[in-house]
């Protein structure tokens, strides 16, 4: 899941400052999302990988033949060894039906390709007791076996709830994913090089399990 044509197109086009109006925003990711692309490709070619551009929207997981063509689409990219890179399709979304952040999306299109783990990669290492801005004393929570409003209220006040955005996204994609009976874990992108140990579950930043009867509690 990627994120960035907006920001790509910006800088293409020159501006400088945040733009707010929605069709220019939708230009900017359109012009963008060719250079973000050209990056990844050139990136994954260093390392022999081929890779392929997927758009979506939130419509798309609305209807049951558009999941079934993505499904097909993503088991053949696979079957190819072609990395798929999703995103959100910004030049046509508009704010009614975005996803709104590539965490929801992830764990979206995770059951389709049959994945027993999502990784959201930010900038803290995970959920914690408390706000570890507010709190120096804050601990990080490893393990989280049920979703709760508790763990709800730990990602974002209660009158943050309805937004978007933050840790309350990934708790909810989280809340998603677990459903499908995925484990999602939440880790600091500092910590990339350590992918292949979150992978084989080694305890790196927040993980919430899909299925609560494997607590060893």
């Amino acid at each position: 899941m990627t994120s960035g044509a907006i920001v790509f197109g910006m800088h293409e086009l020159s501006f400088k400052k945040k733009i707010k109006e929605v069709a220019l925003r939708q230009a900017c990711a359109a012009v963008g999302q060719s250079k973000l692309m050209i990056e990844y490709s050139n990136i994954a070619s260093i390392y022999n990988i081929k890779v392929g551009q997927i758009l979506l929207n939130h419509d798309d997981f609305k209807f049951e033949n558009r999941m079934r063509h993505l499904k097909n689409t993503l088991n053949k990219m696979a079957k190819h060894n072609v990395l798929p890179i999703v995103n959100e399709n910004d030049a046509l979304s508009v704010e009614e039906i975005k996803f709104g952040d590539n965490d929801t999306l992830a764990s979206y299109v995770a059951p389709l390709v049959g994945a027993n783990l999502v990784v959201l990669l930010t900038d803290i290492d995970g959920l914690y007791d408390k706000d570890p801005k507010k709190h120096t004393n804050a601990k990080l929570i490893k393990d989280v076996w049920k979703i709760d409003d508790k763990i709800k209220a730990l990602a974002a006040p209660p009158q943050t709830m309805v937004g978007t955005g933050g840790m309350i996204t990934k708790v909810l994609s989280a809340e998603y994913a677990n459903k499908h009976g995925i484990d999602l874990t939440i880790c600091n992108s500092k910590h990339i090089d350590k992918l292949l140990d979150i992978i084989e579950r080694h305890t790196t930043g927040t993980t919430f399990h899909a299925k609560a009867k494997n607590s060893k509690k």
